[in-house]
C-alpha cells in the first residue's frame, strides 16, 4: 500500500464524512431517548451477541477440501474381453455391474465370414424367388402369348393353302367353256386360270377349219393371237402360286419357331429354378453349420462381475482386437478413482477422509458418503478437460445407499465428487485469511521493503 494511500485513509479516519456524523448523531440521539435500563440492557445484549460471535468463529472449524471427480471402478487388475474377428454384434446378453460365471455368453457376433455367408443366403433366396416367379407366372404368360401367336399363323397358313386349292383346281380345269363375258367374281379366277387350255382348243379347231377353207385366214390368225396372248399370261399365274408356297413355307417355319422358343423358355426357367434351389438349399446348410458350431459367440472366460461394457447397440460393427467390455473377478472390492488436479496434490496424503457426492444420489435427499484415500498415483497423467492430473484411489466407507428405504448396491462407472480433506481451520481465521494475504501481498511490496 502507497503512502499516499495510508494518508488517505488516515485522513477519513480524522475527518469523518457528513453522513458518518449524521449517522453517529442519530444513534447518540436513539439511546438518549430510551431509558437507562434498557439502554444499557441492548449495550449489554449487543456486546454479549458480538462475544458469542467471536467464540464461535475461533473455535467453530470448517473443512478445507480439495474437489475432484470421481467413478467407480473395481481394484485391482481388470480383464478386457476383445473381439477375435471382425463382423456385426448381433446380440449383447449382459450389462454393466452383472455377475456372470465361467462359459456364459456375452455377446453374439456375426463375422466377416458369416456375413458372407447369410449375404450368399439372402443372394440365394432372391434369385429362387425370381427363378420360383418365372416358372410359375411369366412361364405360363408367355406359353398364352405364343399359343396365341401360334393360332393367328395358321389361321394364315388355312388361308394361304385355300387359295393356293384354288389356283390349282382353276389351272387344272380344262373342260370349262367360256360362254359368256359376265362371270360373278367368285368364279373370275377360274376363268382366267381355265383360258390357256380353252383358247388353246379354239386355236387348234380353227386351224383345222382353216385347212378345210371352211373359214378365213384373218379368222385363223385371231384365236391364235388370243391363244398366244393368254399362253405369255400363263407364268404369271404360276408365279402367283408359287409366292403363295413361299409365303406358306415362311409361315411354318414360323410357327415352328414359336414353338421352338416356348420349349427354350420353358427349358431355361426350369434350368435356372432347379439351379437356384440346388444353390439356396446349399447356402442354408452353409449358415446352420455355422450358427450350429457357435463359431460367433463370444463367452466369459472365467467368473466375475461386468466392470463397463463399451458396445451397447446392436447391429455396431467392431474390428478384430477392439475391446468389448471389461471384467473383474467377483471378490474384486469397489473403489472411486479420483482425477486430482496438479495444484491439489502437494496437499494430499494416505489416509485423508474423503466426502462423496454422487451424481445419481444427489446428498441434499440421500446424504454424503464418506471414505478415505487410500493411495494416489505417483506419475501424472494427461486428461482433455482438466489437463495434468493424478490417479487416486479412494475406499469407500459403505457399499450400499439407501434409497426409498431400499438398499442399493453401488454400480460401476457411477460418477460423482470428491471433497478430500485437506485441513481444518476456524472461521475466524478463514474470514482474516484474506486480510492476511493483503499484508502479505503488502510485505512484499518494494515500498515495503524500502
Amino acid at each position: 500500500m502507497t503512502k499516499n494511500g495510508v494518508s488517505l485513509a488516515q485522513a477519513q479516519v480524522e475527518n469523518p464524512t457528513e453522513n458518518e456524523t449524521d449517522l453517529a448523531e442519530s444513534t447518540i440521539e436513539f439511546l438518549g431517548s430510551l431509558h437507562p435500563f434498557f439502554s444499557r440492557a441492548l449495550i449489554y445484549v449487543l456486546l454479549l451477541f458480538i462475544a458469542i460471535s467471536i467464540a464461535w468463529a475461533w473455535y467453530g472449524q470448517v473443512d478445507i477440501v480439495a474437489t475432484a471427480p470421481f467413478r467407480l471402478v473395481p481394484l485391482g487388475k481388470v480383464q478386457n474381453i476383445q473381439a477375435p474377428r471382425s463382423g456385426e454384434i448381433q446380440e449383447i446378453a449382459i450389462h454393466s455391474g452383472d455377475l456372470i460365471a465361467e462359459g456364459q455368453i456375452l455377446f453374439r457376433l456375426r463375422s466377416q465370414e458369416t456375413l458372407k455367408e447369410f449375404r450368399e443366403l439372402e443372394q440365394a433366396e432372391i434369385a429362387f424367388k425370381k427363378a420360383e416367379f418365372d416358372l410359375q407366372q411369366t412361364l405360363p404368360q408367355k406359353r398364352i402369348l405364343a399359343k396365341e401367336t401360334i393360332s393367328a399363323l395358321e389361321h394364315r397358313v388355312r388361308v394361304m393353302q385355300t387359295a393356293m386349292q384354288t389356283y390349282r383346281e382353276a389351272l387344272g380345269n380344262h373342260t370349262q367353256k367360256q360362254n359368256t363375258t359376265s362371270h360373278p367374281p367368285d368364279i373370275e379366277i377360274e376363268i382366267h386360270t381355265a383360258e390357256v387350255e380353252h383358247l388353246k382348243q379354239q386355236y387348234e379347231q380353227n386351224q383345222k377349219l382353216y385347212e378345210k377353207r371352211l373359214i378365213s385366214l384373218a379368222a385363223r390368225d385371231e384365236a391364235k393371237v388370243r391363244y398366244l396372248s393368254a399362253l405369255a399370261e400363263l407364268p404369271a399365274r404360276m408365279a402367283e402360286i408359287n409366292r403363295y408356297e413361299v409365303s406358306l413355307k415362311d409361315l411354318k417355319r414360323q410357327i415352328l419357331e414359336e414353338r421352338l422358343e416356348l420349349e427354350r423358355t420353358r427349358a431355361n426357367f426350369q434350368n435356372a429354378y432347379d439351379i437356384a434351389e440346388i444353390r439356396l438349399k446349399q447356402a442354408k446348410q452353409t449358415v446352420n453349420r455355422s450358427v450350429d458350431a457357435d463359431i460367433d459367440l463370444i463367452l466369459a472366460p472365467e467368473p466375475g462381475i461386468i466392470t463397463q461394457v463399451l458396445v451397447n447397440t446392436p447391429g455396431q460393427v467392431v474390428n478384430k482386437g477392439q475391446t468389448l467390455v471389461t471384467i473383474a473377478p467377483a471378490s474384486t472390492p469397489i473403489v472411486a478413482e479420483a482425477l486430482i488436479l496438479n495444484k491439489d496434490v502437494g496437499l494430499l496424503s494416505s489416509g485423508q477422509k474423503v466426502k462423496l457426492k454422487f451424481e445419481a444420489f444427489p446428498f441434499q435427499d440421500y446424504g454424503i458418503q464418506h471414505g478415505y484415500l487410500r493411495q494416489i498415483s505417483p506419475d501424472a497423467m494427461g486428461d482433455e478437460g482438466s489437463g495434468t492430473v493424478f490417479r487416486g484411489i479412494i475406499d469407500l466407507d459403505n457399499k450400499t445407499i439407501f434409497v426409498h428405504g431400499e438398499e442399493k448396491a453401488f454400480m460401476f462407472g457411477m460418477k460423482g465428487t470428491a471433497e478430500i480433506i485437506t485441513d481444518r481451520q476456524s472461521i475466524l481465521m478463514l474470514a482474516l485469511n484474506p486480510l492476511r494475504q493483503l499484508r502479505e501481498i503488502a510485505a512484499l511490496s518494494p515500498e515495503a521493503q524500502e
